[in-house]
């Protein structure tokens, strides 16, 4: 049986925070299981006034009390029941991202709830009083850019199955999503360029650690004296590297993204200063984790006016 429109019937759009689901966010119908009760209930009335039997007059009257209390019992599955989502962390076009789903239980002990993600994810869950259970969901990714989470169903049938009880939340998370790397594309650096930073041969000088410094410039054998984390620099650390939209090989703006994607991420694993150039961003040359995510961010938001 259809249960009409859920996201139609969402009231609230756009949740920050935690949402606490009240009668205004509860929808509840009736399902096919109701629908052959109440079949077999008019049967038994009909008999009844036939043979006029008290017996089962009792028992009619007794299933119709039944239906009655499943549908109260399916909305007291979601009352009171407290949703938030946490944020996820970026990915890669195609990739999956995670968002945590938190359901805080601050009644008493409740029937099993499942929460569906895009109709095709299901999770049940039990909770008992004041009990807090995260789940994961994930979600699939399909453009570079922001990504918001879909909307989330929650849906309870006990105890009997003949009601319906739902509730659908709309959270205003998202997610960034960098392009999708082109494993093909190699970081334009020819044999000439190479010779004349020097190579890895060229010891510059040894300081110390940095955050985002490549372990393979780790200076482990300071390290392993108690001397702590210092770190190599070679000749070619003096040199720039700029990756441009313009130098990226590509039919659309699309596949460029996606090649320049592919060129920070090995400039940044290689150890590399690199800066990335845009038409409307110009990045400075520099190398670490907040420089790599500052990349991959301009190259996801690039063209979306964010």
């Amino acid at each position: 049986m259809v249960l009409g429109k859920p996201a139609k019937d969402n009231r609230q759009e756009g949740v920050h925070g935690p949402c606490r689901l009240t009668r205004h966010l509860i929808h509840v119908a009736p399902t096919q299981r109701l629908a052959g009760m109440l079949s077999s209930a008019l049967l038994l009335l009909l008999v009844a006034l036939i043979h006029n039997n008290n017996l089962l007059y009792f028992f009619v009257f007794w299933l119709v009390s039944v239906f009655f209390a499943s549908a109260f019992a399916a909305y007291g599955g979601l009352s009171g029941l407290v949703v938030q989502v946490g944020q996820a962390q970026p990915v890669f076009t195609g990739e999956n991202a995670v968002f945590t789903v938190t359901l805080t239980n601050v009644r008493k002990s409740r029937a099993p709830v499942r929460l569906l993600l895009m109709s095709d994810m299901a999770t049940s869950v039990c909770l008992e009083k004041d009990q807090t259970q995260i789940l994961t969901l994930p979600t699939p990714t399909q453009q570079r850019g922001w990504s918001t989470i879909p909307k989330l169903t929650l849906v309870c049938d006990y105890p009997f199955g003949m009601f319906r009880a739902w509730s659908v939340v709309q959270f205003d998370n998202q997610v960034l999503v960098y392009p999708r790397p082109e494993p093909t594309a190699i970081l334009p650096i020819s044999r000439s360029q190479r010779s004349y930073w020097g190579g890895h041969d060229e010891l510059s000088e040894i300081r110390a650690y940095r955050f985002g410094d490549s372990p393979q410039r780790i200076y482990w054998r300071a390290y392993a004296s108690g001397q702590g984390l210092q770190s190599r620099v070679y000749a070619e650390d003096d040199n720039i590297l700029m990756l441009s939209l313009a130098g990226a090989y590509g039919n659309t703006l699309e596949e460029q993204l996606c090649v320049l994607c592919q060129w920070v991420r090995a400039a940044e694993r290689g150890g590399y200063r690199y800066g990335l150039q845009l038409p409307a961003v110009s990045l400075p040359p520099d190398r670490g984790a907040r420089h790599y995510a500052d990349c991959l961010k301009s190259l996801a938001l690039y063209g979306s006016g964010s």
